[in-house]
């Protein structure tokens, strides 16, 4: 099982690298508990949120040899950004225009950035 820093590590550095691929706005953010987020930020305000969920985490790499644990990772971070069914996504009701097309966007290229990471 890897440790809850080296989940984290490797969370925000795949995140990193997809923000630069992608040309997106990311950053790090934490709530009032200390939880970490990674936050893609739209035009006009919008965000689509991934929680780094340090005990999925190392449940998904828990048991893999590393090269299979570092994909099932990505993919959990990656997927969860893809989709933003957490708490602090923006509400596609409350989406301008603008951002429910970029939010479409990104969701498409971020399947196509998940396509392009090598596998195990």
């Amino acid at each position: 099982m890897w440790s809850k820093r080296r989940c984290t590590e490797e969370a925000i550095k795949i995140f990193e690298v997809a923000c630069q691929e992608l040309n997106l706005n990311g950053s790090l953010a934490h709530d009032n508990e200390g939880k970490e987020y990674l936050v893609i930020t739209a035009p006009d305000g919008a965000i689509r949120t991934y929680y780094i969920d340090l005990l999925i985490l190392q449940h998904i790499t828990d048991g893999w040899d590393p090269k299979r644990a570092l994909w099932e990772l990505r993919k959990d971070v990656i997927m969860g950004l893809e989709t933003g069914y957490d708490q602090y996504c923006t509400s596609p009701f409350d989406l301008s225009d603008r951002d429910r097309d970029y939010m479409f966007d990104l969701a498409t290229k971020l399947l196509e950035f998940f396509g392009q990471l090598p596998t195990y």
